[in-house]
């Protein structure tokens, strides 16, 4: 067994959050869970690192200094459409949550964030993305099965197959 499976997941995640306080302590408690975590300030710092490092979960405040966090969240699910997007507002609203949600985000969750919620919030979008890709390898693994062909005379076999 490889050395590389024994250690525990730890899922990367990406926080772009513009008040450096927020973002220091968002930072704290998701490493504390075990979540590796990178940090941007910005819309653009953000959009970086996410290339760079491929989350499976992105914690997007909606109001960035240079970008709306809506029109970058539209950007990053047209580049990974499997990464899931929790989106995290000061001026939550309704009609706000609404709109990110029809956008494709996972989530949506209020300033302040308690730390039991964005942790469980958080955690539970990570699995999600982790069923996701653990589908669509599975559906491409079975449909590489599907094209082999089975090679025996056995009357069991043939019955089987049948």
């Amino acid at each position: 067994m490889p050395l590389e499976s024994l250690k525990p997941m730890t899922p990367p995640l990406l926080l772009i959050e513009d008040m450096p306080s927020l973002q220091m302590v968002y930072e704290a408690v998701l490493r504390k869970a075990g979540f590796a975590v990178t940090s941007a300030g910005t819309a653009e710092e953000g959009r970086a690192k996410f290339t760079a490092i491929e989350p499976d979960v992105v914690l997007l405040d909606l109001r960035l200094p240079d970008r709306c966090g809506l029109s970058l969240m539209d950007e990053l699910l047209e580049t990974s459409p499997n990464v899931r997007v929790i989106v995290i507002t000061a001026n939550g609203s309704i009609n706000k949550a609404v709109e990110a949600m029809r956008a494709g985000a996972y989530d949506f969750v209020e300033k302040p964030l308690k730390r039991m919620q964005m942790v469980k919030t958080v955690r539970k979008a990570a699995e999600r993305h982790q069923l996701i890709v653990e589908n669509k390898d599975l559906r491409q693994q079975l449909s590489q099965l599907s094209d082999r062909s089975i090679v025996g005379s056995a009357a069991s076999l043939r019955a089987a197959l049948e």
